[in-house]
C-alpha cells in the first residue's frame, strides 16, 4: 500500500495540471505526516519539485513540513529542511532560526 503511495507522490509533478492541485492538496499534506518515513520522503521531493511553479501552493504546507524537521529519518529530516530552505529563501532570519532551534535541539541529544 505504501509503495503505490510513493510511486504517485513521485508523478505528481510530472503529471498534474496546475488548476488540479488544489484537488490533490489532502492527500499530499497527508502524505507528508505520514509515519511511514518513505511516503514522507516521496511527498516532500513532490513539493520541492512543485515549488519552482507552484511556490503559494506549497506554502501552505509549511506546518507540516516543519513537523517533519524533528523526524528521526535523516532522509527525511534532509527532504523537509531542503523544502523548508526554498519557501523561506527570502526571508533569510526566519530560516536562521529554524537551523539554530534545530542546532540546539542536535546538541542537546547527544
Amino acid at each position: 500500500h505504501d509503495l503505490y503511495k510513493m510511486n504517485a507522490l513521485r508523478l505528481v509533478p510530472i503529471i498534474i495540471e496546475p488548476q488540479y492541485l488544489i484537488q490533490s492538496e489532502r492527500f499530499i499534506k497527508q502524505a507528508i505526516t505520514d509515519k511511514e518515513s518513505a511516503v514522507s520522503n516521496a511527498a516532500l521531493v513532490a513539493g520541492a519539485q512543485l515549488y519552482p511553479t507552484n511556490a503559494e501552493f506549497v506554502k501552505k504546507w509549511t506546518n507540516e513540513i516543519q513537523e517533519k524537521l524533528t523526524s528521526k529519518s535523516p532522509a527525511t529530516h534532509y527532504h523537509a529542511l531542503i523544502l523548508m530552505r526554498d519557501i523561506k529563501k527570502n526571508d533569510k532570519n526566519a530560516f536562521l532560526k529554524i537551523l539554530v532551534k534545530l542546532t540546539k535541539e542536535g546538541a542537546s541529544n547527544d
